[in-house]
């Protein structure tokens, strides 16, 4: 249930066992994709699990997606929009504790950028000291999306942004993109380590470069190798995944 579309009481009636929170960002995605492609994803994902998870008798709501998030390392690319960490992570923390107070305290931030991630922890850990949360949890598809899952379905061996992996995805929730302006174009064999999320370590703290140096397309990564059936299944292991992940009705 969207609760944008509905109203007050209906919300109140609703007794939901959970909130996704869907968390994006306003920046390039290359010649291909729009700019809000990471809240559009963010958003059709959660749409997608609240679906699934409806089948087997969890009642899931979710916030509209949150559209703007930290872009820095994107500014130099017309329409890209960044907030200020702070005033990021303070909407995050607002939000959330909005929800609490109305009695939606187990909640899952969907999250489409990386950028945010650093900064969602942080507004996690607040939360969780200044307010009654039950339960809140960061789901980002790139991490959660176990490698083998992106390895059996992506040729390129190669996941970092509006690369293969991530049109392919995006096209499987089925956002607009251009077909015919798919490009290629890999990092400098410097940055591999840094920009590949197939390589990167968890404990990595080396920050993601500014795009430009990097990428003229703003492409990183192979976009020509995207399709749909790829995104599908990579869907697929995904809604299985936050079947594992999300918090359950005792707990």
């Amino acid at each position: 249930m969207k609760l944008a579309h509905r109203t007050w009481q209906e919300v109140k009636d609703a007794k939901a066992d959970l909130v996704l929170v869907p968390i994006g960002s306003f920046e390039q995605h290359g010649y291909h994709l729009p700019l809000n492609n990471d809240s559009f994803v963010a958003e059709r994902l959660s749409e997608t699990v609240i679906q699934e998870l409806k089948k087997e008798g969890t009642n899931a709501v979710m916030t509209p997606a949150l559209p703007f998030g930290l872009s820095p390392h994107h500014m130099s690319f017309a329409g890209t929009i960044t907030l200020r960490r702070e005033i990021f992570e303070g909407a995050v923390v607002d939000i959330c504790q909005s929800l609490v107070q109305h009695g939606l305290r187990k909640i899952v931030l969907v999250n489409g950028h990386g950028g945010n991630s650093q900064a969602l922890r942080a507004a996690v850990d607040t939360l969780k000291e200044r307010s009654d949360v039950e339960d809140v949890r960061i789901f980002e598809y790139w991490t959660h999306l176990n490698r083998k899952a992106v390895r059996e379905n992506i040729e390129s061996n190669f996941f970092c942004h509006a690369c293969e992996g991530e049109t392919s995805l995006s096209i499987a929730l089925g956002q607009e993109f251009r077909p015919d302006r798919l490009v290629e174009e890999f990092p400098p064999e410097i940055e591999n380590e840094v920009c590949n999320l197939l390589e990167r370590s968890d404990e990595a703290t080396r920050p993601f470069p500014r795009v430009d140096t990097i990428s003229s397309s703003g492409v990183i990564g192979n976009s020509t190798l995207a399709s749909a059936e790829k995104g599908k299944r990579m869907l697929d292991a995904l809604v299985e995944e936050f079947r594992n992940f999300r918090p359950n009705k005792s707990g």
